[in-house]
Parts: C-alpha cells; sequence; structure tokens
C-alpha cells in the first residue's frame, strides 16, 4: 500500500471491500446449515436475527447460529503441554440476542 491516500483507495479499496464482506459470508454459509434447504443469498440478517428473505418466520437468532460453530477457547501445543487460550469474543457484541 502507498502513503498517498488518493491512490491507495484507488488501487486497494476493492480488498477492503472483500476482507469487510468475507465474515458476512462466512456467517451466512452457518446459518444454511441451521436453516436447510436454503443458499446463502437468500438469507439477510437485521437487529441479530439471520432470516430467510422470502419467508422471515424461518429464522435463527445469531447466538443460535454461532454458539456452536464457533469455538470460544483454543487448545495449543507447547512441547507436549496443552494451554487453552480464551478467543475473548462477546457474542453480544454482534447483536445476539
Amino acid at each position: 500500500m502507498s502513503p498517498d491516500g488518493s491512490c491507495n483507495l484507488v488501487s486497494n479499496g476493492h480488498l477492503i471491500k472483500i476482507a469487510a464482506e468475507k465474515p458476512g459470508i462466512m456467517l451466512f454459509e452457518l446459518a444454511v446449515k441451521k436453516l436447510g434447504d436454503v443458499t446463502a443469498k437468500e438469507l439477510d440478517i437485521k437487529e441479530g436475527i439471520i432470516f430467510v428473505k422470502a419467508n422471515p418466520e424461518r429464522r435463527k437468532t445469531l447466538k443460535e447460529v454461532v454458539t456452536r460453530a464457533v469455538p470460544m477457547s483454543v487448545g495449543l501445543r507447547n512441547k507436549g503441554r496443552t494451554s487453552n487460550y480464551s478467543l475473548g469474543w462477546n457474542i453480544k457484541e454482534f447483536g445476539a440476542r
């Protein structure tokens, strides 16, 4: 990335956009597994609820989608010893109910 502002935005803006979209794509892919018989493109999210656009009654809370899919601690191996480190995620920060 170059230090100048406008040239930097023109040359790297699309990469920032792709990086910003990735978590949403991953979230909808997790929701597809919970909702079944739907594609990620058919989903939307509002106020911590992921729902099928054509049928908003088919929905899951953000908490329901990520609670078992995302580990809250990670075991690391270090010379035969295992240590658990919390990822430090607070699900309420993501608007989960």
